[in-house]
């Protein structure tokens, strides 16, 4: 047996001098990529998913029933079968996405001298264990217990891997949202600690004045904050200090070491596509590794993204397509994973100098903007760039990016191109922030806005991602058109407009029933101000005096806003003395609403607004349907391009025209 293992033992040591290139080569093996996340929508931000909340609502439902015996037998802990945990997690789902809160009954809790408490458990970081939020709703629901008071699961908020520095977080939101609407049947709010709450000053103290306001009690289960201290304000505000100062400073040392390394080529941050991590080894091919005992990365090329990269650069180089036709076939294909691709996405990835071996660091930093009163991205000059240089790592040509600028810095809005503009701010046609994509549930914009041909249309069915169907944009005179017949058939009827007609008479009678206003005290008022403020200036003009100047300018600058307020006023005042319009006539009104189109398209954001009130959303799905094209009396070509699809546009109204 020892000859055995004396053999064995020589055979591996003659074995491990070949196996260290193995070795080595498989530490040089660049590491895969990480999985493209998709976007997730604004009110999913913070919901984990459904495996997780029925693990909550277990625990919930486990830990409430051992600690409030009484309330079981009194039915408001089920037992957690799977339907009552199924039911559970939609009613959590509603309530993070602003849903209202379900109704509770509060018998059983006044009977037994029992108040009710919402809790708002949270965790920042998504490598983090989702456990923590088990973990503080049942630390809170002990803390109830000792003071009297039980934690409802529909007062239950909760936001899992999101930070409380910065960026949304649906279900804080949805917990303020409640809190302002003064709900009876809740007295405390309950959280592990005020950090939990937020770590931002505006909306800690939005947290606490809500409370404060709707007189219910904040309370902290880990660090005893609460209202009811006289000290309260002075314990936020140094929250909000420590907090600011502790964030300022860490933001400070990792800048400081990212510049520090950013002449290597150590992998820094998120890496652009086609690029990916690498395992740094020594001369013997062995990893290094830190001081915590991470093994230390470098930017290296990825094999199966940098093929995609230097794809765009061809389409975009060499074969002249545009960005929207390059992003509609890398959605359509779903390349890196991901079928949201747009032209937005391939510009920036055109005019990265990353892909000639230029890294920059430092480009753009975060400051607070005093006149906005919140943080912006500044860019930085370029004096305080870091810059790496690598021609290893680069995967196009110079010339290629050199052209991809120059083609894109082109301006591309001609002089008199109108801007788009926001449906839901200002409307610019009849139907916007009222048609919704059937297929994605976007809302459908502008994709051509000329003041004569305007195009709505879906813009993710345009570039084919997200798998939305509606690939067509359609005429907004087409929609108009369609949409108001169908409005003037089904909802102004004659009865309604006859009813219309009378009622507008009636309240254009009440107009003139008024007594009209004075306006003599406004005007003269008026005129003073104006008088007041020539003279001055005729004083201004002969004085030679700095101080004087200086009070004549501030006198000035006062009478002058004085007189602009006088003025909007006498100029709303002079309105409503204007004398009312004439009675309507029944067969006037009719023809008016006989081009019921140009009629809304004399006040477009007005007739927006009243459209979408009366027929709520409505959705547009697409189509198909054959059409055979003949000439000269033949149907050309086979059966299958003979066929033209055309799309159908069907709408589906939801709203109160639904039902009339």
């Amino acid at each position: 047996m020892r000859n055995l293992a004396w053999e064995w033992a020589v055979f591996l040591g003659q074995l491990l001098p070949l196996c260290l290139p193995l070795l080595a080569m498989a530490n040089n093996r660049p590491l895969p990529r990480p999985v493209r996340r998709q976007r997730r929508a604004a009110h999913d931000k913070g919901l984990p998913d459904d495996d997780e909340l029925r693990s909550l609502a277990r625990v919930f439902l486990t830990k409430s029933r051992a600690t409030w015996p009484e309330l079981v037998v009194a039915g408001v802990f089920p037992e957690p079968t799977d339907e009552v945990v199924t039911t559970y997690v939609e009613n959590f789902k509603r309530r993070h996405r602003g849903g209202p809160v379900g109704q509770i009954d509060l018998r059983p809790f006044t009977t037994r001298d029992l108040l009710l408490a919402a809790n708002y458990p949270r965790f920042s970081d998504s490598k983090s264990q989702a456990k923590s939020i088990t973990d503080q709703v049942s630390l809170a629901i002990d803390f109830g217990k000792s003071r009297n008071c039980v934690v409802h699961w529909e007062l239950l908020f909760a936001d899992y891997a999101c930070s409380a520095s910065s960026g949304r977080r649906q279900g804080f939101e949805s917990l303020l949202k409640m809190i302002a609407s003064k709900p009876p049947q809740m007295d405390f709010v309950l959280i592990d600690d005020f950090a939990r709450g937020s770590r931002n000053e505006y909306e800690s103290w939005k947290l606490a004045g809500l409370c404060k306001t709707s007189d219910i009690r904040l309370m902290g289960v880990s660090d005893g904050f609460h209202l009811d201290d006289p000290d309260w304000d002075l314990k936020v505000r140094l929250f909000n200090l420590f907090h600011e100062m502790e964030a300022k400073y860490r933001r400070q040392r990792v800048l400081r070491g990212q510049l520090s390394t950013a002449n290597s080529k150590a992998a820094i941050g998120r890496l652009p596509l086609g690029y990916t991590r690498k395992h740094q080894v020594n001369a013997h091919g062995n990893v290094i590794y830190k001081p915590n005992g991470v093994a230390r990365t470098e930017r290296w090329i990825d094999p199966e993204a940098s093929v995609w990269v230097k794809e765009i650069f061809e389409l975009f180089i060499v074969k002249k397509l545009s960005t929207y036709k390059i992003a509609k076939e890398f959605s359509r294909r779903g390349v890196d994973g991901c079928d949201y691709w747009s032209d937005v996405m391939i510009d920036k990835l055109l005019i990265n100098p990353a892909y000639i071996g230029l890294f920059i660091l430092n480009r753009k930093s975060e400051v607070y903007d005093w006149t906005l009163g919140k943080k912006v991205w500044k860019k930085n000059p370029w004096q305080k760039w870091k810059q790496y240089y690598d021609p290893d790592l680069a995967l196009v040509p110079k010339a290629w990016h050199v052209e991809a600028r120059k083609r894109l810095e082109k301006p591309r809005n001609a002089p008199g191109k109108t801007k788009r503009r926001q449906p839901q701010r200002l409307a610019s046609t009849l139907f916007s922030g009222t048609l919704f994509c059937g297929s994605c549930g976007t809302e459908l914009t502008l994709h051509r806005s000329t003041p004569k041909y305007k195009h709505l249309g879906c813009k993710h069915g345009l570039f084919e991602r997200k798998g939305c169907k509606l690939t067509c944009s359609k005429s907004a005179r087409a929609i108009e058109s369609a949409l108001l017949g169908v409005i003037a058939k089904d909802v102004l009827t004659e009865e309604r407009i006859a009813d219309l007609v009378v009622r507008a008479n009636q309240h254009l009678a009440e107009l003139r029933a008024k007594p009209r206003q004075d306006l003599r005290p406004m005007q003269r008022s008026c005129a003073k101000l104006r008088q007041k403020i020539d003279t001055l200036l005729g004083r201004l003009a002969g004085t030679l005096s700095e101080a004087l100047v200086t009070e004549y300018e501030a006198a000035i600058e006062k009478l002058q806003q004085e007189f602009k307020l006088a003025a909007e006023a006498l100029h709303l005042a002079q309105r409503a003395n204007e004398p009312p319009p004439a009675e309507l006539d029944l067969e006037r009104v009719k023809g008016y609403l006989s081009d019921l189109r140009a009629l809304l398209n004399q006040e477009i954001p007005a007739a927006a607004v009243a459209i979408r009130a009366l027929t709520g959303p409505i959705s547009i799905t697409q189509k198909p349907y054959a059409h055979r094209l003949r000439r000269s009396g033949r149907v050309r070509g086979s059966p299958l391009h003979s066929v033209v699809w055309k799309p159908a546009l069907c709408c589906v109204a939801a709203g109160p025209a639904a039902g009339s």
